[in-house]
């Protein structure tokens, strides 16, 4: 549906604001409110804010990305003040989009990465992740890609390829081919 008002409902505006704060949140429910450009404002400042902290909590040793996103967050949050009274939608996704250009590695204007940026769950978080899409099928489509991985592994390892290679052929750590190779080895190539 086409809609040519700035401010009106927005379920995308919830669903981010419910990412950052949680379905139990203030945001649940939220997206009939976006009509009004107040409301608006307070939900992308709560979620700068959010992003404030968690931004500060994770990057520890690059001053100059932290300075860099530090001014990006600060030019979003003179934007987002400015909500209904000037027509800034441009800007403020503008902001955004630098933001995450620069959580993804990019910087300095050169159309090239300067940093990796490397995600992964802690053991805890893994296991809370996986108990929110715990299902049937979700089960059952993580033993099919084990099995594939397995599968693959034992066909590069009989290639000749040595474990280090074959962990960058498939993206994955090192031990987890180590893991892969030994139960194939242990079950034959097919699995049990």
């Amino acid at each position: 549906m086409m809609q040519h008002e700035p401010y009106h409902y927005c379920l995308a505006l919830e669903y981010a604001m419910r990412e950052l704060y949680g379905s139990k949140s203030r945001w649940y429910q939220s997206a009939g409110s976006y009509q009004e450009p107040q409301y608006v404002r307070e939900a992308l400042l709560a979620a700068t804010k959010r992003v404030r902290g968690r931004v500060d909590d994770i990057i520890t040793i690059d001053s100059r990305l932290e300075d860099a996103i530090a001014a990006t967050l600060a030019g979003l949050e003179r934007e987002i003040h400015a909500i209904g009274k000037r027509n800034n939608q441009l800007d403020i996704i503008a902001y955004l989009l630098t933001l995450v250009a620069y959580l993804l590695g990019y910087g300095r204007m050169t159309g090239k990465p300067l940093r990796e940026v490397v995600y992964f769950q802690t053991a805890g978080q893994t296991r809370y992740d996986d108990h929110l899409t715990d299902t049937e099928d979700v089960r059952e489509a993580r033993a099919l890609d084990v099995t594939k991985r397995r599968e693959l592994a034992g066909l590069l390892r009989g290639q000749g390829l040595s474990v280090a290679q074959i962990a960058h052929v498939m993206k994955i750590a090192e031990h987890q081919i180590r893991d892969y190779l030994h139960d194939t080895h242990r079950e034959g190539p097919h699995g049990r």
